[in-house]
Protein backbone atom coordinates (compact mmCIF):
# COMPACT_ATOMS: atom_id res chain seq x y z
CA UNK A 1 0.00 0.00 0.00
CA UNK A 2 2.91 2.33 0.69
CA UNK A 3 4.25 1.91 -2.84
CA UNK A 4 0.93 2.89 -4.34
CA UNK A 5 0.78 6.13 -2.28
CA UNK A 6 4.32 6.97 -3.29
CA UNK A 7 3.48 6.50 -6.95
CA UNK A 8 0.42 8.75 -6.62
CA UNK A 9 2.45 11.52 -4.97
CA UNK A 10 5.13 11.23 -7.67
CA UNK A 11 2.51 11.48 -10.45
CA UNK A 12 0.99 14.57 -8.85
CA UNK A 13 4.42 16.25 -8.68
CA UNK A 14 5.06 15.59 -12.37
CA UNK A 15 1.67 17.00 -13.39
CA UNK A 16 2.20 20.24 -11.50
CA UNK A 17 5.62 20.90 -12.94
CA UNK A 18 4.33 21.54 -16.50
CA UNK A 19 4.63 25.15 -17.71
CA UNK A 20 2.98 27.32 -20.40
CA UNK A 21 4.73 29.24 -23.14
CA UNK A 22 3.57 32.37 -24.99
CA UNK A 23 3.85 32.60 -28.75
CA UNK A 24 3.16 35.47 -31.16
CA UNK A 25 2.47 36.08 -34.81
CA UNK A 26 2.95 39.09 -37.07
CA UNK A 27 0.32 40.29 -39.53
CA UNK A 28 1.27 42.42 -42.52
CA UNK A 29 -1.26 45.07 -43.55
CA UNK A 30 -1.69 46.47 -47.04
CA UNK A 31 -3.93 49.49 -46.39
CA UNK A 32 -5.71 50.25 -49.64
CA UNK A 33 -7.69 53.09 -48.12
CA UNK A 34 -5.06 55.53 -49.34
CA UNK A 35 -6.75 58.52 -50.81
CA UNK A 36 -7.84 57.80 -54.35
CA UNK A 37 -7.93 60.82 -56.63
CA UNK A 38 -8.80 61.40 -60.24
CA UNK A 39 -8.71 64.24 -62.68
CA UNK A 40 -10.37 64.70 -66.05
CA UNK A 41 -7.42 65.26 -68.38
CA UNK A 42 -9.46 65.30 -71.60
CA UNK A 43 -13.09 66.39 -71.89
CA UNK A 44 -15.59 64.34 -73.87
CA UNK A 45 -16.24 66.22 -77.10
CA UNK A 46 -18.73 65.35 -79.82
CA UNK A 47 -18.49 66.70 -83.36
CA UNK A 48 -21.10 69.18 -84.52
CA UNK A 49 -24.47 67.53 -85.10
CA UNK A 50 -25.99 68.06 -88.52
CA UNK A 51 -29.75 68.39 -88.68
CA UNK A 52 -31.19 68.69 -92.17
CA UNK A 53 -34.08 67.23 -94.17
CA UNK A 54 -32.42 63.80 -94.28
CA UNK A 55 -31.81 63.60 -90.51
CA UNK A 56 -34.02 60.87 -89.08
CA UNK A 57 -35.05 60.03 -85.54
CA UNK A 58 -32.83 57.17 -84.38
CA UNK A 59 -29.66 58.54 -86.01
CA UNK A 60 -26.61 58.35 -83.73
CA UNK A 61 -23.25 59.99 -83.08
CA UNK A 62 -20.45 58.18 -81.21
CA UNK A 63 -17.26 59.50 -79.63
CA UNK A 64 -15.61 56.09 -79.88
CA UNK A 65 -16.50 55.02 -83.41
CA UNK A 66 -15.64 56.68 -86.68
CA UNK A 67 -17.85 54.32 -88.71
CA UNK A 68 -20.14 56.35 -90.96
CA UNK A 69 -23.10 54.08 -90.12
CA UNK A 70 -22.72 54.97 -86.41
CA UNK A 71 -22.47 58.69 -87.08
CA UNK A 72 -25.39 59.68 -89.31
CA UNK A 73 -26.19 62.42 -86.76
CA UNK A 74 -22.67 63.86 -87.04
CA UNK A 75 -21.27 63.21 -90.53
CA UNK A 76 -19.03 66.27 -90.25
CA UNK A 77 -15.32 66.31 -89.41
CA UNK A 78 -14.34 64.21 -86.39
CA UNK A 79 -11.07 66.07 -85.79
CA UNK A 80 -12.27 67.51 -82.47
CA UNK A 81 -14.05 64.34 -81.27
CA UNK A 82 -12.62 62.93 -78.03
CA UNK A 83 -13.52 60.47 -75.31
CA UNK A 84 -13.22 61.74 -71.75
CA UNK A 85 -9.91 60.65 -70.20
CA UNK A 86 -9.34 60.46 -66.46
CA UNK A 87 -6.01 60.03 -64.69
CA UNK A 88 -6.46 58.05 -61.48
CA UNK A 89 -3.88 58.10 -58.66
CA UNK A 90 -3.75 56.01 -55.49
CA UNK A 91 -2.03 53.02 -53.93
CA UNK A 92 0.42 51.36 -56.35
CA UNK A 93 -0.95 48.13 -57.91
CA UNK A 94 -4.40 48.65 -56.35
CA UNK A 95 -7.57 47.60 -58.14
CA UNK A 96 -10.06 50.41 -58.68
CA UNK A 97 -13.75 49.88 -59.42
CA UNK A 98 -15.39 52.29 -61.85
CA UNK A 99 -18.97 53.29 -61.16
CA UNK A 100 -20.62 55.22 -63.97
CA UNK A 101 -24.27 56.18 -64.00
CA UNK A 102 -25.17 54.96 -67.48
CA UNK A 103 -28.79 56.06 -67.34
CA UNK A 104 -29.43 57.93 -70.57
CA UNK A 105 -30.65 61.49 -70.36
CA UNK A 106 -32.68 63.25 -73.01
CA UNK A 107 -32.52 67.00 -73.57
CA UNK A 108 -34.44 68.67 -76.40
CA UNK A 109 -35.03 65.39 -78.22
CA UNK A 110 -31.40 64.21 -78.10
CA UNK A 111 -30.48 61.30 -75.82
CA UNK A 112 -26.96 61.06 -74.35
CA UNK A 113 -25.66 57.70 -73.08
CA UNK A 114 -22.28 57.50 -71.30
CA UNK A 115 -20.28 54.27 -71.57
CA UNK A 116 -17.45 53.10 -69.30
CA UNK A 117 -14.48 51.57 -71.13
CA UNK A 118 -13.94 49.18 -68.19
CA UNK A 119 -15.54 48.26 -64.87
CA UNK A 120 -12.20 48.02 -63.04
CA UNK A 121 -8.63 49.18 -63.60
CA UNK A 122 -5.39 48.26 -61.89
CA UNK A 123 -3.10 51.09 -60.94
CA UNK A 124 0.49 50.65 -62.08
CA UNK A 125 3.53 50.39 -59.80
CA UNK A 126 3.59 54.20 -59.58
CA UNK A 127 -0.06 54.28 -58.47
CA UNK A 128 -1.57 55.75 -61.65
CA UNK A 129 -3.82 54.70 -64.51
CA UNK A 130 -5.75 56.38 -67.30
CA UNK A 131 -9.36 55.46 -68.03
CA UNK A 132 -11.68 56.50 -70.86
CA UNK A 133 -15.38 57.27 -70.72
CA UNK A 134 -17.16 57.14 -74.06
CA UNK A 135 -20.51 58.48 -75.13
CA UNK A 136 -23.06 58.41 -77.86
CA UNK A 137 -26.03 60.52 -78.86
CA UNK A 138 -29.30 59.38 -80.37
CA UNK A 139 -31.85 61.66 -82.02
CA UNK A 140 -35.16 60.81 -80.35
CA UNK A 141 -37.41 63.63 -81.60
CA UNK A 142 -36.18 66.08 -84.25
CA UNK A 143 -39.05 68.48 -83.50
CA UNK A 144 -37.87 69.07 -79.90
CA UNK A 145 -34.43 70.41 -80.86
CA UNK A 146 -34.53 74.17 -80.23
CA UNK A 147 -30.97 75.15 -79.21
CA UNK A 148 -27.66 75.40 -81.01
CA UNK A 149 -25.84 73.91 -78.00
CA UNK A 150 -26.94 71.32 -75.43
CA UNK A 151 -25.16 70.28 -72.22
CA UNK A 152 -25.27 66.79 -70.73
CA UNK A 153 -23.85 65.53 -67.44
CA UNK A 154 -22.80 62.13 -66.13
CA UNK A 155 -21.89 60.82 -62.67
CA UNK A 156 -18.64 58.95 -62.31
CA UNK A 157 -16.88 57.49 -59.28
CA UNK A 158 -13.68 55.54 -58.80
CA UNK A 159 -13.57 53.30 -55.70
CA UNK A 160 -10.47 51.54 -54.34
CA UNK A 161 -10.88 47.83 -53.71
Amino acid sequence: MKAFKLLTVAAALVATSAGASTYNTTVSIDDLSTVLAWEETTRMQFPTLLLDSSTANGNTCYTYSAAASNNLLCPTSRSSTTNALFTITGTPNANVRITLDTAPQTVEGIKFTPVASASTVKLNSSGTSTNAIYGYLTLIDRTEVASTSINFTYNLEFVGQ
